[in-house]
């Protein structure tokens, strides 16, 4: 039981151990609740490792004390099986077996042509990570889903029949529209509440919570991407580390551009974002402005995507108000690294960007983002030519 003690101790993991010794498991039970330790960090169970089925993407790490539990390690339905329970983004099984066992694993595992598997072999043990996320899953990074503004999940992972993998009741769900925000993406869960809270989306691990920038209201935008997570602040735009909610950077809004950062898209290394009349495109990396344009109405809406940026003017919908006459209103396409003026059409505003069909989706209807050429008008039908 040693290897489960150190690891409570030398990490923030949970841990859950199995060992077939109904003996072994009892006496280590009285140990570790004696020391505070267990039911808190760390529960043991009776059963066969190599049989022992865990819910998918639970561990972050799989190891074990005695090499002889793990049995035949080359037996593909225990690889299987191992893989299933790793979580992505980086979970790993470390097992300790001498190098030809670990040959053998290494050809069972690729020949259960695991999804994003690698194998790596060290002098004393074999390891199997599952990098990356799953396969054909997708983040919800910005307000509007992702960068392109779609409004929907580009998941197709995620199917029926569906089952929970972990429920946490701690949070206070603020009922005001727009106090509430959540994000996924690199496997975390990012709720905006009176802090930011960041949890594990797999296994619901609470990983850290950063307080929120003095200046970033309830109306404040969040884009988070893999490598960093973005809050607005007024003029500020402050970048935090996503593995720590420490505070990694800061992207002022550039000279002779006032007012406060909305609309914030990151694409690449680039983030794009608006304030008033303003379009900006700025380096995320070093915070260099790339390119600006003054619009002539404020900026509403902006979706980024097929190395362009699209920017409507902003429409004050009122309740219970008539529609507002729409044929003042433009809606406009830029080369995302130049800010080349690629095309403007008017009566248009909320751009959303289509990348499998390399259409605008936009109040006045569906463009090609090519040109501009309007393929269907709102309520009417399509009319595409090649």
């Amino acid at each position: 039981g040693r290897l489960a003690e150190e690891l409570v101790r030398q990490s923030r993991c949970d841990v859950v151990a199995v060992d077939p010794d109904a003996e072994k498991v009892a006496r280590l039970r009285d140990r570790f609740q004696q020391a505070g330790l267990y039911g808190a960090r760390i529960a043991l169970h009776v059963g066969d490792p190599k049989s022992c089925s865990f819910p998918p993407y639970v561990a972050s790490l799989i190891v074990s004390e005695e090499p002889a539990l793990v049995g035949d390690a080359a037996d593909p339905a225990l690889v299987k099986r191992l893989f299933r329970s790793l979580r992505p983004y980086g979970g790993t099984a470390c097992l300790p077996m001498p190098a030809p066992k670990q040959k053998a694993f290494a050809e069972a595992a690729s020949a259960c042509e695991l999804p994003r598997a690698v194998v790596r072999q060290t002098d004393r043990s074999v390891l199997l990570t599952r990098q990356g996320a799953l396969p054909d899953t997708a983040n919800w990074s910005h307000s509007g889903a992702n960068a392109a503004n779609t409004g929907a999940s580009q998941d197709r992972f995620v199917r029926a029949p569906l089952t929970r993998l972990w429920f946490d009741g701690s949070f206070r769900w603020f009922r005001t529209p727009g106090t509430t925000e959540v994000r996924v993406a690199g496997g975390r869960v990012l709720v905006r509440l009176n802090k930011l809270n960041a949890i594990d989306v797999f296994t619901g691990r609470h990983l850290w919570e950063a307080a929120l920038p003095p200046s970033h209201n309830p109306g404040g935008e969040i884009v988070a991407v893999e490598d960093a997570v973005y809050l607005t602040a007024g003029s500020a735009c402050v970048a935090l580390d996503p593995a720590t909610g420490e505070k990694a950077g800061q992207i002022e809004l550039p000279e002779g551009v006032e007012g406060r950062w909305s609309n914030v898209r990151v694409e690449g290394d680039l983030l794009v974002g608006a304030s008033g009349k303003q379009l900006v495109c700025m380096n995320r990396r070093d915070g260099r402005l790339l390119w600006k344009h003054e619009r002539k109405q404020k900026v509403g809406s902006i979706a980024v995507g097929g190395d362009r940026v699209f920017s409507a003017d902003f429409v004050n919908r009122r309740r219970g108000q008539p529609a507002p006459d729409m044929s003042g209103f433009t809606a406009q396409a830029f080369e995302l690294t130049t800010g080349k003026l690629l095309w403007e059409i008017t009566g248009a505003s909320d751009v959303r960007y289509s990348g499998p069909h390399d259409l605008v989706v936009a109040s006045g209807g569906v463009y090609k983002a090519s040109d501009g050429t309007r393929v269907r008008k709102a309520g009417g039908t399509w009319a595409i030519t090649d």
